[in-house]
């Protein structure tokens, strides 16, 4: 095995995934197919609180959404992957080994990153 791309240890920041879905997600526009956004109304709002409103936005076509409701989608077994709210297709996602992979957003994307190019890995308790 080829080691020399990898770095030494990762260390879990204790980061789930409701956490990494609290912030700003990557989908790609229903309306454009160009990457949009959707994150809280309020920045202000609890990182806990999954079901305060949030806001779709794409910058190249302005296509605006607001979500208001009361459950979020599960669609984590979906291919291709969906995001939780507006259950529009992830803009970060790809194949590996015939599994598809995918991220919520850039930080999610880097927490994967980092853990798959480690040689250790620890876990937070």
């Amino acid at each position: 095995m080829d080691t020399q791309h990898l770095t030494s240890r990762f260390a879990d920041p204790g980061d789930t995934i409701y956490s990494l879905m609290s912030e700003e997600v990557l989908i790609e526009c229903p309306r454009c197919k160009k990457c949009a956004t959707h994150k809280p109304v309020s920045s202000d709002s609890d990182a806990r609180d999954w079901f305060a409103p949030r806001r779709l936005i794409c910058p190249s076509c302005a296509l605006t959404r607001e979500w208001q409701k009361t459950e979020i989608y599960r669609c984590w077994s979906l291919v291709p992957a969906r995001d939780d709210y507006f259950n529009e297709i992830l803009w970060i996602r790809g194949s590996f080994r015939s599994q598809e992979i995918w991220a919520y957003n850039l930080r999610h994307l880097n927490l994967i990153e980092k853990y798959v190019g480690a040689l250790h890995r620890d876990r937070t308790q």
